[in-house]
């Protein structure tokens, strides 16, 4: 009999154990650190002309966050009721930082000071949705300076990508970002009043 009636309190703690558990779960993916984890490198999607742009001296300044809410960055959308994804880390100064040193990588002259153009912008998508795949989905609006600080361009650049992967993980939300970014960048590469904007006149 109190073998029976240990068995009998054992799983009821077991049940409620598993009860509690369930809200910290679904708050896992709250307040997570951004990181940078692409699963494609530089140059898989072909080569960037540098032609006419290459010398320039390039300056990043930093983006804005025209998002309505800066802390989403995802939501996992399997379940009745969605599971959020989101950080805690500026946005904005994160997306700066990556794109200043995508820009350098890609071969563009990124300097600090005595700048013939500066590159700016915000934030207007940063977001992964999740179902049956990951869909990450990043888009930027840039604009180019001269050194008085007229516009010489200003445009839209984004990029999305559409993966599987372990349902709500972290791993899988940071690649998802990490690409989208990546693929905003080499499309901006892509837009002719961009470069443009970045020959010397």
């Amino acid at each position: 009999m109190k073998t029976l009636r240990s068995w009998l309190v054992l799983t009821l703690v077991v049940l409620l154990g598993a009860g509690t558990a369930a809200p910290a779960f679904a708050k896992q993916l709250e307040g997570i650190p951004l990181v940078w984890k692409p699963t494609t490198q530089i140059g898989e999607a072909g080569a960037i002309d540098l032609t006419g742009i290459g010398q320039t001296r390039v300056r990043v300044e930093g983006l804005t966050d025209s998002r309505e809410n800066a802390s989403l960055i995802g939501e996992n959308r399997e379940a009745k009721t969605p599971k959020t994804v989101s950080t805690n880390d500026n946005v904005a100064a994160w997306c700066t930082s990556r794109l200043k040193a995508l820009l350098g990588q890609f071969g563009l002259n990124v300097v600090e000071d005595r700048a013939e153009v500066t590159i700016t912008g915000e934030v207007k998508r940063f977001f992964v949705a999740e179902t049956h795949v990951y869909e990450g989905d990043v888009r930027l609006k840039i604009e180019v300076m001269d050194k008085d600080g007229k516009t010489l361009w200003s445009g839209l650049t984004g990029g999305t990508v559409n993966r599987f992967g372990r349902s709500y993980k972290a791993e899988n939300y940071y690649e998802a970002l990490s690409d989208s970014f990546l693929g905003a960048v080499q499309n901006l590469f892509q837009n002719d009043g961009f470069r443009e904007a970045l020959k010397r006149h």
